[in-house]
């Protein structure tokens, strides 16, 4: 990876190249990101790369939730402003999030603006999530209304995934957000459509075609919409570290009104776990995680939440596969509890 000349957030960021030599530039600020593949296949690469071209920048906080267990942004530590590497602490950095959000929301509504525009003053936030499908069902929901809100507040999403179903992002509402969308290699052609979306194949977008590692294609409205295989820059463990200490002397910080709102006791205000009665698919993950020990039925979820038993079915095996809801005895559903045994 060539050292960036770019320290600002608002403008394109160099991630690697096209086959013809042309730079892969994304901006990212106004979006969230969406990186899936076959393991294996250089999302970790992809991933270090946009940390790097992010560490230069003036106008970026970075976070990061590991859920490998800080294996991949655990040497981005000096660049990180916060870093999770479990549930819990995934919890809690969510609802930092989430405060933020709200905190920006009051501040831009005050001085009647609609659009967060990142400065050192006032950088722009950026959670960086590996392995998204392995947070809990209620920190989806609090990822989801990141997803649905954060992007006029300058926060953005980077989520990476070998599981970029429906399954795993738990709604398609949550999906439809990730307006930039990265696939690395796959082995079937179906689940690229999983990643960039339906019908994507006709229109030439092979991912299972790819070359080796750090191969990708990326579809981002008004900047790339052709499928064109590129590869991402590179960084060995060393390069990692160098650039992770050299950034972590010099990172900016958040905002008064953002760093007042993320400092806040980790208790959420209604208003940040509040899912709303446009999200039944997180009114659902919420009720499954707050089951009493012997689980509830789909019929009592049903009722719950005022949908037919039928879409409760299927949602509940779709949160089953994903591993965030578990099927107890009697046909009684929870939120999965990461193996910890439940009373019966």
């Amino acid at each position: 990876m060539p050292g960036s000349t770019v320290t600002t957030i608002n403008e394109p960021l160099a991630l690697g190249l096209f086959d013809n030599g042309d730079s892969v530039r994304l901006v990212l600020i106004g979006e969230h990101v969406l990186i899936g593949g076959t393991m294996g296949r250089g999302k970790s690469g992809l991933l270090n790369a946009i940390m790097a071209a992010l560490s230069v920048c003036a106008d970026v906080v970075v976070w990061g939730i590991d859920m490998k267990l800080g294996l991949e942004l655990m040497p981005w530590l000096p660049a990180l402003g916060r870093l999770a590497t479990t549930n819990d602490e995934a919890m809690a950095l969510l609802m930092a999030a989430n405060r933020v959000l709200d905190a920006r929301a009051r501040l831009l509504a005050g001085r009647k603006g609609r659009k967060w525009t990142p400065s050192a003053a006032e950088p722009a936030l950026v959670v960086a999530i590996d392995e998204l499908a392995e947070l809990s069902g209620k920190a989806l929901g609090l990822f989801e209304r990141l997803a649905r809100m954060g992007r006029a507040v300058g926060i953005v999403l980077l989520a990476v995934t070998q599981r970029p179903s429906l399954a795993a992002l738990g709604s398609l509402d949550a999906r439809t957000q990730m307006t930039i969308r990265v696939s690395m290699g796959v082995i079937e052609a179906r689940d690229a459509e999983l990643i960039l979306g339906a019908g994507r194949l006709a229109e030439g977008w092979r991912t299972e075609r790819l070359g080796g590692p750090g191969y990708f294609l990326v579809l981002a409205p008004g900047q790339h919409e052709t499928p064109r295989q590129a590869r991402a820059y590179w960084l060995s463990d060393a390069a990692v570290r160098a650039a992770a200490d050299q950034a972590g002397a010099s990172r900016p910080a958040l905002d008064s009104t953002s760093a007042d709102a993320a400092g806040e006791p980790q208790k959420p205000s209604e208003s940040v776990l509040d899912v709303g009665a446009d999200d039944p698919d997180g009114r659902l993950l919420a009720a499954l995680d707050e089951a009493p020990p012997g689980g509830l039925s789909a019929d009592e979820l049903a009722a719950r939440l005022g949908r037919g038993r039928t879409w409760v079915y299927k949602r509940l095996m779709a949160h089953s596969t994903a591993g965030r809801a578990v099927r107890l005895r009697r046909g009684r559903w929870a939120a999965e509890r990461g193996g910890k045994p439940r009373e019966m």
